[in-house]
């Protein structure tokens, strides 16, 4: 009796640590239009609640948004006509990488822990934080841009160059083209020039420096 409840338990064991890891990945808290995501060679419908996992692209339409929970704690919204795929450095969840091939998107992560790691990698250059707020953008032609709301990135390039953008900063790299400098303080949404407009997609999606509005 006591070996059969034994064999129970290393069971139930089992079958819960399988779960847990079944349940691991960022959950999807509000979909707008009818956005998909591509989970080896199924092509899905995104829906509230569901989870995105490694190796999962989201791709957004025109029209269509996402907003994301993830697994840190921190919050990604993918903006229309965008592709985007979640994965993790040598299968660690704790090291995320966000690979966004186009589009624009997002993200507030809060402080990570010393063994963490976050970064969105672009055809042009990465972007690297440990807890901040930002946007991250690549255009038809592959230009990556980084524009700061609150906290610091550091970007680098295929090249090894690197960038550190403070808040309000905004950084544009060519795929094949020197890192360059980051541009003036954006001042927020005051004063909105040509330069400031994709910045500016964001803050209009509900977002400002200080949080949701």
């Amino acid at each position: 009796m006591r070996k059969q409840f034994a064999t129970f338990a290393l069971l139930l064991s089992l079958f819960g640590s399988l779960l847990g890891q079944a349940e691991k990945g960022s959950v999807v808290e509000v979909v707008i239009g009818k956005a998909e995501y591509k989970s080896g060679d199924q092509v899905l419908p995104v829906t509230k609640g569901l989870t995105i996992k490694d190796g999962d692209t989201i791709v957004t339409g025109l029209g269509q948004m996402v907003i994301l929970r993830l697994e840190n704690g921190g919050q990604l919204v993918v903006y229309e006509k965008s592709e985007m795929t979640m994965k993790s450095k040598e299968g660690d969840a704790a090291k995320s990488i966000l690979d966004l091939d186009t589009g624009f998107l997002w993200v507030r992560v809060p402080k990570l822990k010393k063994d963490s790691s976050f970064s969105v990698d672009m055809p042009g250059a990465s972007a690297g934080i440990r807890g901040t707020a930002f946007s991250a953008s690549v255009t038809e032609n592959k230009e990556s841009q980084v524009c700061v709301c609150e906290g610091e990135v550091k970007v680098t390039n295929p090249k090894g160059e690197e960038a550190v953008l403070k808040q309000g900063q905004l950084l544009k790299v060519g795929s094949n083209a020197p890192m360059g400098k980051p541009g003036r303080d954006l001042k927020f949404l005051k004063h909105p020039v040509k330069s400031t407009l994709t910045c500016l997609n964001c803050h209009q999606g509900g977002y400002s420096r200080d949080g949701l509005y």
